[in-house]
């Protein structure tokens, strides 16, 4: 129990710092950026109450939303992320499969576990850029935003789950 909270304290620490310092720095074509520290919440266990996880995901979108001086826009898209997290997936698994687990490449399958975390991804992204933009003027713009920013997230995340599984 100890070992696995640690293990999340970690995650929780790495994806905050390198979401502040690296990612919110990077961006491709100059209007896409990853936002990696979604993967946090991706990757909770399954058990996990639900004060808890918005607890946390409060406490991991907060700082970015510091960082990057977007004003609770993180920490909107984060809760409403964290809201839909078990419906999404029980779209994707078993009740069997989902109880008790920790969602990952290993537990579920890599494409079980993609599919399911680009769900988690696109909705969080959609959320966030509906908040930033707060308006449907530019509806193509928006949507390409959403679609690219999303990708690139979960491109990432496929790379750390296959680098989680080579190690394996």
């Amino acid at each position: 129990m100890l070992l696995s909270a640690l293990k999340y304290l970690i995650s929780y620490i790495v994806l905050l710092l390198l979401q502040v310092t690296v990612l919110n720095n990077f961006t491709f074509l100059g209007w896409a950026t990853p936002f990696l520290y979604i993967y946090f919440i991706i990757i909770l266990p399954t058990n996990i109450s639900k004060g808890w996880l918005f607890t946390l995901a409060f406490l991991l979108a907060l700082p970015i939303d510091i960082f990057s001086n977007t004003p609770g826009m993180h920490t909107i898209a984060t809760l409403g992320a964290s809201a839909f997290r078990e419906p999404i997936m029980r779209l994707y698994f078993s009740s069997d499969e989902i109880d008790g687990s920790n969602p990952s490449a290993i537990s579920f399958g890599i494409w079980r576990f993609m599919r399911y975390a680009i769900t988690v991804v696109l909705l969080h992204h959609t959320i966030l850029f509906i908040v930033e933009s707060f308006v449907f003027l530019n509806f193509w713009l928006l949507l390409g935003k959403i679609i690219v920013c999303a990708l690139f997230t979960s491109l990432l995340i496929f790379s750390v789950e296959t680098f989680k599984l080579s190690r394996r």
